[in-house]
């Protein structure tokens, strides 16, 4: 792009798509034989949500006496994790320690 004498600013868009791996693209403007170069980064997003235990066995519980099992998940990506919901299945089980939204 070309900037004409006496404008003291020009605006550029730049589209990028979603990449696996940290790029680089560097920017280089010139004047005669005077250059200057600006270097852009763009990060990859990593997504890595572990869950431990992967599952959990409450095994013989005697009727009306409440056993805790505690389940962690961990986010050791670059994105933020959201948990939108949590389902329980069977009978008898509750939630609780954790708000979701």
């Amino acid at each position: 792009m070309t900037i004409p004498a006496g404008v003291a600013s020009a605006e550029f868009t730049a589209t990028v798509s979603s990449v696996a791996t940290a790029q680089t693209a560097t920017i280089t403007a010139s004047v005669g034989s005077m250059f200057t170069s600006y270097t852009l980064q763009l990060n990859a997003t990593i997504l890595a949500l572990t869950i431990n235990p992967a599952s959990v066995a409450f095994g013989n519980v005697v009727v009306n006496t409440p056993t805790t099992q505690s389940i962690t998940l961990t986010s050791t990506g670059t994105a933020p994790v959201t948990i939108n919901g949590i389902t329980l299945t069977g009978t008898g089980f509750t939630l609780s320690g954790l708000r979701s939204p």
